[in-house]
């Protein structure tokens, strides 16, 4: 097993970190959230676009490699105006595109980091009221780990990602909204090298939107 020193300390901060994400938004709301209600919003949705940050703490699920590993991945995303919307139930089913840059920090396994980008299409389900919403995005992109002549690890820098995320977002001022779901990633270098043993992580996130 590789382990960070201070592994404990560092996981306190982040559970600290990720319950300050949770709350501060709720402060960012108006008189009627205060007392409940969600606010109004005073533009379509479906002709806004967005800017994201996603926090997540993922556990390595499969036993692709020996190593234990706790990723830590930092994820700013933009969303595109919706391409495609189709009315189902009581709102709206829309796609839009998504693109993201991904700054992870691996508290345990054999590298510290991953530096690279993902791109997918995001399906999303939005209410009447457009205060509320579900999610789902499947993608990939590629980016460079910090490979090292550990068994188990990383065969080299270069890295491709796929993932899967799916969530909730609810709006919580009139242009901001606090998200929170479930990330699979994995991470590997495709055979590219003699070592490939991929690394298959979950594990929750959250995060703010910001509507433009």
């Amino acid at each position: 097993m590789i382990t960070v020193t201070s592994a404990g300390a560092k996981k306190t901060t982040l559970l600290v970190v990720m319950l300050f994400l949770a709350l501060a938004p709720a402060q960012a709301g108006d008189e009627q959230a205060a007392l409940g209600q969600a606010p109004t919003p005073t533009k379509d949705v479906l002709d806004s676009w967005f800017i994201d940050f996603d926090t997540a703490a993922l556990w390595k699920i499969t036993d692709v490699t020996d190593l234990n590993y706790i990723v830590l991945p930092q994820i700013v995303s933009w969303r595109s105006t919706s391409i495609f919307r189709w009315d189902l139930g009581s709102g709206d089913l829309v796609f839009r595109n998504r693109l993201s840059l991904l700054g992870e920090y691996f508290l345990e396994g054999a590298e510290s980091y991953y530096f690279g980008f993902s791109g997918c299409p995001a399906l999303e389900w939005w209410n009447a009221e457009q205060n509320f919403s579900l999610y789902f995005y499947v993608g990939g992109g590629a980016g460079f780990v910090d490979s090292t002549d550990i068994e188990g690890g990383q065969g080299q820098d270069f890295a491709f990602n796929w993932f899967v995320q799916t969530g909730a977002r609810f709006r919580v001022s009139e242009r901001l909204f606090v998200t929170g779901g479930l990330l699979f990633q994995h991470i590997s270098n495709q055979g590219q090298a003699d070592r490939n043993p991929g690394l298959n992580s979950l594990g929750p996130t959250l995060g703010l939107s910001w509507e433009f």
